[in-house]
């Protein structure tokens, strides 16, 4: 039997790494800034020079804060999924001529002036007579209007999906297209990482028989029975998109034999049997 666990790190302590701030003169210091993800992570942003106690700001305070060789936030507006205009620190994935950015769990595409939110909102409609939910793929549209300058990534856009590690592939490939580098802050961290491993012990079980008050002779509890137990398995991590996200698999096996014997009213009077569980088991996260 496989196992699938999906395991996220929550955690109220702090996390200070290297970084930096820019202040709305346009100064740049350096000290120390809280590594969060999640909400926290574009609503705030917690800093402290060497030694010095933690310093809060929010979007309006400083013009965007980042890590060394890690991601970056940016202060901008934005209206979000439920179109509201909000001020924001929107997360630079990719910049260039054009620029991906991430709120949440939306992504927005920026070339010269215009900022755009990629959607591709579900609705209701009729096909045949019935109701169906369809995607309305609106990000295709504004991809294609937006980057329309590079002939060579036209028939690649229709099949793009929305997803973060699409999105900044096609936007870096456009970058290159019309001669400007792209900027990508966490190129260094890989999309996905594999950690496996191989583990043994030993599983130490009995089995409980319950019958009817007819067929009480069912009523007993094996011996206490011992069986080597061998799995493997491996979290897989996305420290690009989240690194405190993950998913554990595994799988492992385990032979027991089990023995029970009963006091019987007929002759021979004694009953022993004798059975054998071979199972799969699931590792503990």
């Amino acid at each position: 039997m496989a196992m699938l666990t999906i395991a996220g790190h929550l955690s109220a302590q702090t996390d200070f790494r290297p970084g930096f701030i820019v202040n709305n003169t346009g100064d740049t210091l350096r000290g120390w800034v809280d590594y969060r993800t999640g909400v926290k992570n574009f609503r705030t942003c917690s800093f402290k020079k060497d030694g010095g106690e933690p310093v809060t700001y929010l979007p309006a305070d400083i013009r965007g804060y980042g890590f060394t060789n890690d991601k970056r936030h940016l202060s901008r507006t934005v209206e979000t999924a439920d179109k509201v205009k909000e001020f924001v620190f929107l997360e630079v994935l990719v910049s260039g001529r054009a620029s991906l950015y991430k709120f949440m769990n939306s992504l927005y595409l920026e070339k010269d002036t215009s900022l755009v939110r990629l959607s591709n909102d579900a609705y209701e409609t009729y096909i045949n007579g019935q109701r169906v939910v369809v995607e309305s793929k609106k990000y295709i549209g504004v991809l294609t209007h937006m980057l329309h300058d590079c002939e060579k990534i036209r028939a690649k856009i229709p099949r793009l999906h929305l997803i973060e590690k699409s999105m900044t592939r096609i936007v870096e490939t456009y970058n290159a297209c019309v001669g400007q580098a792209s900027v990508v802050y966490k190129e260094k961290k890989p999309w996905i990482a594999l950690k496996p491993a191989i583990y043994g012990g030993l599983e130490i079980s009995t089995v409980s028989i319950r019958g009817t008050a007819e067929l009480d002779y069912f009523n007993t509890d094996t011996h206490a029975a011992s069986s080597p137990l061998a799995g493997l398995s491996a979290d897989i991590e996305f420290p690009r998109i989240n690194e405190r996200f993950s998913l554990h698999v595994g799988v492992s096996y385990s032979g027991t034999r089990y023995k029970m014997y009963q006091k019987l009213n007929t002759s021979p009077g004694r009953s022993e049997t004798m059975f054998n569980s071979n199972s799969r088991k699931l590792p503990s996260p």
